[in-house]
């Protein structure tokens, strides 16, 4: 949760307080919780987005980049979609020819 809330909020103060304050609304409306909706975990984490983006109301700011850059070595395919589109097409075009 709190790892959640560093990255949402990009301060580690501002995320102890975001987690801990998550941590609260979890324990207060835990009755709440419908195991049919998703899992605990998605639970929780959904408190801490809406808590994270509370505290960022409060202060007048919105957050700039709600989402990380991922790190390059997870990009599974790097191919150009509109060149690999391209290919195909010019491919069905000579197998039509022969």
């Amino acid at each position: 949760m709190f790892g959640l809330a560093l990255v949402l909020v990009g301060d580690r103060a501002l995320a102890d307080e975001v987690a801990q304050d998550a941590m609260v609304r979890a324990w207060r409306y835990g009755a709440g919780y419908d195991p049919r909706r998703g899992s605990v975990l998605g639970w929780l984490l959904a408190i801490v987005r809406n808590v994270a983006f509370d505290h960022q109301r409060m202060r007048g700011r919105r957050p700039e980049n709600t989402m990380p850059d991922l790190p390059a070595d997870l990009v599974v395919d790097g191919t150009d979609v509109a060149e690999a589109a391209a290919q195909s097409d010019d491919a069905a075009y000579v197998a039509a020819a022969i």
